[in-house]
Parts: structure tokens; sequence; C-alpha cells
């Protein structure tokens, strides 16, 4: 079998540069271009991903918890933009090291339940 596109993943591997390395230059600041899906099974599970990897570097079995995944937008993260629930500095790291990054809803506190 004959494989054409370079793997990513194994290039990362091998080279251990860091994740900005993987960015292009915005001005003085790195960008990398992500899109974000949002699961139809797991209410408020988002997942982002690079944009030219897509899901490829998404492990099976969490494309089989997450179910159908609707995308939702085509996003370019940098160090200075703003998530409403994530860093995105351990966002892009993430994503950098392993392909992804699984934004979960906030944890819920035991004693938050109780009325």
């Amino acid at each position: 079998m004959t494989v054409l596109r370079r793997n990513w993943c194994s290039t990362r591997l091998m080279s251990r540069k860091p994740w900005w390395n993987l960015c292009r230059v915005r001005g003085a600041e790195r960008a990398m271009q992500c899109v974000v899906y949002k699961s139809l099974r797991q209410f408020d599970y988002y997942l982002y991903v690079r944009e030219e990897d897509e899901l490829t570097r998404v492990p099976e079995g969490l494309k089989q918890i997450l179910g159908v995944l609707e995308k939702v937008m085509d996003l370019e993260l940098h160090e200075n933009r703003r998530l409403a629930q994530a860093d995105v500095r351990e966002v892009l790291q993430q994503i950098g090291d392993q392909g992804y990054f699984l934004q979960m809803p906030p944890r819920r506190d035991a004693g938050s339940d109780a009325s």
C-alpha cells in the first residue's frame, strides 16, 4: 500500500517539535486553522481538530462514544484568542500532541444537585 500523503502524526513524534512549529505565522503570533464539531449523542461535547487533519487522528473508540458529529465552525486559533470554556494554549497543545481536543461540559458539583 502506497501512502501519498505524509503522516503528520509520525512526523510530529519523530521530530518532537512543539505545536507552534505546525502553525502558520499570523502577524507576530502563530495561528492554527481548526474545525470544531459537536456530538449529537453527548450533550455539550465539542471536538477541535486541525483543519488539514480533519478526523483522521481521532481514535475510533472516541468517535463511537461521540456518535454522529456535526461541523459547527471553522476557527483560527492563536495564543491571544479567547475561548469560552477552554484555555486556548491547552487546546493548541493537545491538538499538536494528540491531534484533537475534546471539550466536555463543565463539571457540576455534587452539592449543587441537592435542592
